[in-house]
């Protein structure tokens, strides 16, 4: 293996093959997250049979609450990535 070479692998893996620091803020952040997605909606799903009971309405509106919440969330987070996609890669790459 020549010099070149080798620095090139080098340059390529990085600090002992280690990803990034900011990279691996922002995947913690995104798996965080998602994980308080997850919570969030069990927890909405886990309510359903309360909120049936106290508002006395049928099992299909409660369930089209928590979809129109779920698709509020996600489409909040697609704005907001696509607008941190826009400013942040000059910074990370």
């Amino acid at each position: 293996m020549t010099e070149g070479t080798s620095q090139v692998t080098q340059q390529e893996e990085g600090a002992g093959g280690r990803l990034p620091r900011s990279l691996l803020k922002i995947i913690a952040v995104v798996m965080l997250g998602a994980l308080m997605m997850q919570l969030d909606m069990t927890m909405t799903n886990i309510a359903t049979r309360t909120l049936v009971r106290d508002f006395n309405s049928p099992l299909t509106t409660i369930q089209w609450v928590g979809t129109g919440y779920l698709l509020a969330m996600a489409s909040t987070v697609r704005w907001l990535g696509g607008r941190w996609n826009v400013s942040v890669p000059a910074r990370c790459g």
